[in-house]
């Protein structure tokens, strides 16, 4: 009912230590229609096939790697699964997972709706780090906030030593003084 195998030191009965393949052949049941992300969590080799197509291609030596693709898959349709796994040394792990359409939009919605109340004291002004955007002092504003961004803003007239931009340069330190 679930490929979901972590045999680091105990592989399966008569098995060696290293150097085996396993092969799980099987059906999928989709209980809602729409894009599903189908993937496979590997340490060495695993090739997975949907429907006799090959989805997923990972047949080499490898650490502990997420691999996966979208599907779309309609309700109560059964698919014919297959997945191959082998094992070239080091630890041995192997998982099928996959994410219904339900689940990923409330995932993305979790993500997207981070947002964070800001109070700019009183003063001159103040710069969004990233935008270069002007805004006025003595407010609390709402700023989006997502994962690779966090809120900085910088008082207006401040000197801010850095070293040399990244080659993909900030855009918003073209409004800020240097």
């Amino acid at each position: 009912s679930a490929i979901d195998f972590n045999w680091s030191g105990a592989p399966p009965a008569k098995c060696p230590i290293q150097n085996y393949s396993v092969r799980w052949m099987g059906e999928l049941l989709a209980d809602e229609s729409g894009d599903y992300e189908i993937g496979v969590l590997t340490d060495d080799g695993a090739r997975l096939w949907l429907d006799d197509e090959l989805i997923i291609d990972a047949w080499q030596l490898q650490a502990t790697t997420y691999y996966s693709k979208t599907m779309h898959l309609v309700s109560t349709a059964k698919y014919k699964i297959k997945l191959e796994y082998y094992q070239g040394g080091g630890d041995a792990v192997i998982k099928l997972v996959w994410n219904k359409p339900s689940r990923q939009i409330q995932e993305k919605s979790e993500i997207a709706d981070k947002s964070v109340k800001v109070y700019l004291p009183d003063c001159e002004g103040w710069y969004d780090f990233w935008t270069g955007e002007f805004l006025k002092g003595g407010q609390t504003i709402e700023k989006e906030t997502p994962i690779d961004i966090m809120p900085l803003y910088v008082k207006a007239g401040s000197i801010i030593p850095l070293g040399p931009l990244p080659p993909f340069q900030l855009s918003g330190m073209k409004n800020l003084r240097r």
